[in-house]
């Protein structure tokens, strides 16, 4: 498609929000300032909606949302989706492992990082491998540093007709004066282009610029597609495959051994078009134009596309459904090194998975399948792709959480080494512990108490541990509590409590422990801990 954007007789009307033609006489009353003002909305009007239009475009390639028109400048200085671009129609020279930053956490948290270049360049090669001329390029500093973000939509929209004319993608929609934006939008990117000095592209010349630099023998062209509707019509498959291959038909991504599919498909395409032609103009063949029943070069290439996507499709299908297969199978036994290994098999359309985590990829996803096998009540059901990812991601978080518990104990039984006890009580409290409750009092008692489990042990507590005596010291710091209150409810109510281990409390005689044991604390002038 060539976008005309030298439409500079006509005016945006905020109130409208549209778009509209001029009148003669609404120009001749305008003073030439005036007209200058409208002239500078309407090229910024123009540049939002080649913006739109590359948004657009981008989702369809992609099928990912993009960030709105009027925040799509700044979004793309990551190069992240550009990348991503890069990866759609060159995939060997982008591949979707390499992109920085896929999942836009950093630049989301803690914006731009220098490595954020390397998606752009990594586009760039793209560009190169694909056969983009030169002419349309931008730089990484012109994205990067937004120095000249127009002649990057100027290098997409390029970028679409090439990709257009080659049949690997859709083509772009002309939204001139479809697209509607406020006033306040069409003045700030106004303001935008005339802080950085930027004159827009022409981005109606693209089409006669990929002409010049790309020139092809029309003559030749028409001579190899009518050859190819022709070795159709023979339907042998060895024939078409041979005039396919004809470089003047400028085809690409031909694979030999999808020839009898190319020849059904184009067939069946060939004879619909066919019809549909003979339907519009019934009993007169003089009316038909020949390329109303021949296939024209886009058609062929579009068909060309959609049997190797079929294909590759139903490849990647039957190898998920052998890893799966693999996988289930793993599960049977205790080989956990074997079962990440099929885990990151590419065939197995997994993420994420890290083999240092093995062990926990075996043990959950044997009890994921365990209670399916049990809720469906189907003793050999097996796990599917989006069950075993669920439960990668899940034990991923397992590992990280009990990696961060096993830190965190460390640095209790190294606080237990010092007379901190506030440190030792902040510690506990941490989540990362993964102990049961520790009360926000009682700082002394946990540390002491934890502090006499390590000398007895004489070594460092294990986790196991600290949760069986933070549990006793929890149950003990709250009737500590209750007695400062001198509560003989709350008392009674923590002393029956199973984790007090205590015996033989008698419910009835709360007001007397609540005196005795008043009178032990003040006795002791400290918590009061051997409450048994």
């Amino acid at each position: 498609m060539e976008n005309n954007v030298d439409k500079e007789d006509g005016r945006w009307d905020p109130s409208s929000g549209s778009y509209e033609s001029g009148s003669d006489s609404g120009l001749e009353r305008a003073s030439g300032t005036e007209m200058d003002e409208q002239r500078k909305q309407n090229l910024a009007y123009q540049y939002l909606c080649h913006l739109e239009e590359a948004k657009v475009w981008m989702e369809a390639c992609l099928k990912e949302d993009l960030p709105e028109t009027t925040e799509l400048e700044e979004y793309m200085r990551n190069g992240v989706h550009l990348a991503k671009l890069g990866n759609f129609f060159a995939p060997k020279v982008v591949p979707h492992r390499r992109i920085f930053d896929k999942e836009l956490k950093h630049f989301t948290s803690k914006g731009l990082h220098f490595r954020h270049t390397d998606n752009i360049n990594y586009f760039l090669r793209a560009l190169e491998d694909v056969g983009l001329p030169k002419v349309f390029y931008p730089e990484t500093t012109d994205i990067y540093d937004k120095k000249n973000m127009p002649k990057l939509i100027y290098c997409v929209h390029a970028l679409s007709l090439f990709l257009f004319k080659l049949g690997v993608a859709p083509q772009i929609e002309d939204l001139y004066g479809k697209a509607e934006f406020t006033e306040e939008q069409i003045s700030a990117m106004r303001k935008e282009l005339e802080k950085y000095g930027l004159q827009l592209p022409a981005f109606s010349k693209i089409g006669g610029i990929l002409e010049s630099e790309l020139p092809v023998d029309e003559a030749a062209l028409h001579a190899a597609v009518i050859a190819i509707n022709e070795a159709i019509d023979h339907q042998s498959s060895a024939g078409t495959l041979e005039t396919l291959k004809n470089p003047n038909a400028h085809l690409v991504d031909i694979d030999d051994t999808n020839v009898d599919d190319y020849q059904n498909f184009l067939y069946n395409a060939k004879e619909t078009k066919s019809k549909q032609a003979l339907a519009k103009s019934p009993g007169s063949d003089k009316e038909i134009d020949i390329y109303d029943k021949y296939l024209t070069q886009a058609e062929i290439q579009g068909n060309i596309s959609q049997v190797n996507d079929t294909i590759r499709k139903k490849k990647r299908d039957e190898a998920l459904q052998r890893s799966l297969q693999e996988i289930n199978s793993l599960l049977d036994g205790d080989d956990a090194e074997a079962l990440c290994a099929a885990l990151s098999d590419k065939s197995a359309q997994l993420r994420n998975v890290d083999r240092q985590n093995a062990t926990w990829y075996l043990q959950m996803l044997k009890e994921k399948r365990k209670v399916k096998q049990v809720t469906s009540d189907d003793p050999n059901a097996q796990l599917i792709k989006e069950e075993v990812q669920e439960t990668v991601n899940s034990a991923n978080e397992a590992a990280d959480a009990n990696k961060q518990m096993l830190v965190t104990v460390e640095a209790i039984n190294k606080s237990l080494d010092k007379d901190n006890h506030e440190e030792t009580h902040q510690l506990l409290q941490k989540s990362e512990a993964m102990l049961p409750t520790v009360l926000n009092r009682s700082a002394f008692l946990y540390h002491s108490e934890l502090k006499k489990e390590k000398a007895k042990k004489q070594n460092d507590l294990d986790h196991n541990e600290m949760v069986q005596t933070v549990t006793e010291l929890t149950a003990a710091a709250a009737i500590n509590a209750a007695i400062d209150k001198q509560n003989p409810d709350e008392l009674m109510k923590h002393m029956q409590n199973p984790k007090a281990h205590l015996q033989t409390v008698d419910e009835s005689l709360g007001g007397r422990y609540l005196d005795h044991f008043v009178s032990v604390k003040q006795e002791k002038g400290q918590v009061y801990t051997d409450i048994s």
